[in-house]
């Protein structure tokens, strides 16, 4: 599956995501509510098979979080960067994938 495509495919699992230019990797930016769901999609369904964190890291900007993880599915060898914002800097929380 090709970048094109393949940010096809994720753009139907998470309508409300946005999709921010990224020339190397599909990047995905996903409504905190909805990571956890999206993540447990990326991994399991057998079109995606996303089965490798490549980094996981986040990004202190003054007003927000921001999380950033790269992934790579070993069988399909495509790779996405998928990002999270957090708002709430006095308590920042995300759930676990």
């Amino acid at each position: 599956m090709d970048k094109n495509l393949l940010r096809q495919r994720l753009e139907t699992l998470v309508p409300d995501a946005t999709f921010p230019i990224n020339p190397q990797y599909p990047e995905i930016l996903v409504p905190d509510s909805k990571f956890h769901e999206f993540c447990l999609n990326l991994k399991t369904l057998p079109d995606l098979s996303f089965d490798y964190l490549i980094s996981l890291t986040s990004i202190d900007w003054k007003d927000h979080y921001m999380m950033v993880y790269h992934l790579t599915s070993t069988s399909f060898r495509h790779t996405v960067v998928l990002k999270m914002r957090i708002d709430n800097r006095e308590n920042p929380q995300a759930e676990t994938v």
